[in-house]
């Protein structure tokens, strides 16, 4: 039994304060905001697009912040032995071959050494140099990770050495699976931080 008229009044009121004053407000917040507010994110990325942040990190990171640092690696002229105790020794199916200096002057993989393991009275006489082949692909320490991780992609391949630019040495090796993991947990660091 009560008046509805002044609720109406009521109602009609804010539903047209609202129609009036909502685009302007919005405009005003985005003026502002763009002449007043800085970013603060390192990445371009926002924080619910992990695929920019991570090709953002995939440009930002060079080898060197990735790779895996004192890597089994045999001397030219070691004999089969050594280079299969060094397989032992390592997790990767390919063993960096380097000179006196630290140089790498090849690889030796595990598949072109299979056939030399046939007759076991070889592996006395047989050297790394017989089982080794030419690098398939030069990757260098400050190579940005994304163009190296292409560069294996391309050769299907599981990992590289990585040589220093200047001097040709061996600084380390380049795993495709552990640099994703690296760069999975970076990401992930950043989108909890964000």
């Amino acid at each position: 039994g009560m008046d509805t008229g002044p609720g109406e009044t009521i109602l009609a009121v804010a539903v047209l304060s609202i129609l009036l004053t909502a685009p302007a407000g919005a405009w005003a917040i985005r003026w502002l905001g763009d002449r007043v507010l800085e970013e603060e994110s390192i990445m371009k990325a926002v924080p619910d697009s992990p695929g920019i942040a991570r090709s953002d990190l995939l440009e930002k990171l060079t080898v060197g912040d990735v790779l895996e640092r004192d890597p089994t690696a045999v001397e030219v002229g070691e004999r089969l032995q050594r280079v299969m105790f060094d397989f032992s020794q390592s997790p990767y199916s390919l063993c960096p071959v380097v000179d006196r200096y630290g140089r790498v002057v090849g690889i030796v993989r595990i598949r072109d050494v299979q056939p030399l393991l046939a007759s076991q009275h070889t592996w006395g006489v047989l050297l790394a140099d017989d089982a080794m082949t030419p690098l398939p692909a030069v990757i260098h320490t400050d190579n940005k990770l994304g163009d190296a991780l292409g560069t294996l992609g391309s050769l299907h391949l599981e990992v590289l050495p990585v040589l220093d630019r200047e001097t040709g040495a061996l600084r380390g090796m380049l795993s495709a699976h552990a640099a994703e993991k690296n760069v999975e947990a970076r990401v992930a660091e950043w989108l909890a931080q964000a």
